[in-house]
């Protein structure tokens, strides 16, 4: 009775681990492990409103943080495409200081907006849709310089200007950094990512251009690399290295070249939360494609803050899709994500997971004060459309009982 008694157990315990293996697994906690290497911590800290006018929209696909040295007053610009324009306010004064609104059409049209880098109030640099131009205004809408790059066969052949908040239009040495992409339309083949150049440097003071060396990863130029949303990229600057860094969706690895010494170099800066990151294949079908890019981990984009000389690395983290479900038209508010903290060495010092539907990562700047963070994701129960938001997060060392 014994003998059966003890292969009985056995039987259920081994039952046990094979239905066990058999579940389904749950995508994981995100947040729920730290790093014991790193040493410093993103804490969560004040929250900042301001009133929008009727005429603007709570998230911008590009925004601007600028310091004013001669009053000390800080800014942040926002592009506002309802006005075809920028919109400037005032963080100290929680308000709207200004806007400046172009044509689209006639003599003075610039297109539709699409990117901007305010230099001063006498220099902005614009770009727009479909147009390979760069306009340079001034606060009276007044456009003093047209750089036009249509009849230029090596710009020309870069594909489409790529101006957004990810992708900031870098002035530096008296020289401005576009960055583009390719034209695509719903598939990309290995080949366009193989012979593609992602940007240029233009030069005001000699009016030449130079195309920076930088492709796609050697891992894009494969079969299975050829959906079109692999041709997004994030990439920023580091003014006190003159340093260019690029980071792309699928890949680990940060890509670095200094426009001046000419040199490359890459460098791995992978998350704690991705392991291994399959490709989204063009020949998918669209919703397997959609479903797909909300199963798999991806890079987001890169920031520099210059005031703390550290990295912002955004990672867009999977969840587990319903077959039948619906999915917002913009994919990434359905996913968590973290943000790596990563020194000029690019080792990281921090990570930090932020959950669902509560922040709208696209939209942030980093000011004196750290990094903020938009708070309008439209699923936030504090949502408000009427008003932009904003969350800041320090960057402080660890201690002890952290």
């Amino acid at each position: 009775m014994k003998k059966v008694y003890i292969v009985f157990r056995i039987s259920i315990i081994f039952l046990f681990f094979v239905n066990c293996d058999n579940v389904k697994k749950p995508y994981p906690s995100y947040g729920s492990a730290i790093n014991e290497e790193y040493t410093f911590i993103l804490k969560q800290k004040e929250i900042m409103k301001i009133k929008i006018p009727a005429t603007s929209i709570y998230r911008s696909r590009y925004v601007q943080y600028f310091h004013n040295n001669l009053n000390n007053e800080e800014f942040l610009l926002r592009q506002n495409e309802n006005i075809n324009g920028i919109e400037f306010y005032n963080l100290k004064e929680k308000r709207i200081e200004m806007s400046l609104s172009f044509n689209r059409e006639g003599p003075d049209g610039i297109g539709k907006i699409r990117g901007f880098y305010f230099h001063n109030f006498d220099t902005i640099f614009v770009t727009s849709l479909y147009r390979k131009k760069i306009f340079i205004i001034d606060t009276s809408e007044r456009i003093k310089q047209v750089i036009d790059f249509s009849y230029n066969d090596d710009v020309f052949s870069l594909g489409d200007f790529y101006c957004y908040t990810s992708n900031k239009i870098i002035y530096a040495d008296n020289s401005v950094f576009i960055s583009t992409i390719p034209d695509v339309g719903i598939d990309v083949n290995p080949e366009l990512f193989f012979n593609s150049k992602i940007g240029f440097q233009f030069d005001l003071k000699t009016n030449k251009e130079t195309i920076i060396p930088i492709s796609y990863p050697i891992s894009y130029i494969k079969e299975n690399y050829t959906s079109s949303g692999n041709v997004f990229f994030s990439r920023t600057f580091n003014p006190y290295r003159s340093e260019l860094v690029y980071s792309f969706p699928a890949d680990h690895n940060l890509y670095i070249f200094n426009p001046m010494s000419k040199q490359s170099s890459v460098q791995s800066a992978k998350s704690q939360y991705v392991s291994n990151i399959r490709p989204v294949k063009g020949s998918d079908s669209f919703t397997k494609r959609r479903r797909r890019y909300l199963e798999e981990p991806k890079y987001y984009f890169i920031a520099f803050d210059k005031f703390r000389k550290v990295y912002y690395r955004f990672v867009l983290l999977p969840i587990e899709t319903e077959k039948d479900k619906l999915y917002k038209p913009i994919l990434h508010l359905e996913m968590p994500f973290s943000v790596m903290v990563l020194d000029t060495n690019f080792k990281v010092l921090a990570e930090k997971t932020f959950p669902k539907n509560k922040f709208f990562c696209n939209d942030y700047f980093i000011s004196k004060e750290g990094l903020w963070i938009s708070n309008n994701h439209p699923e936030n129960p504090e949502f408000d459309e009427g008003i932009i938001s904003f969350t800041l997060f320090n960057l402080q060392e660890m201690t002890q009982y952290e």
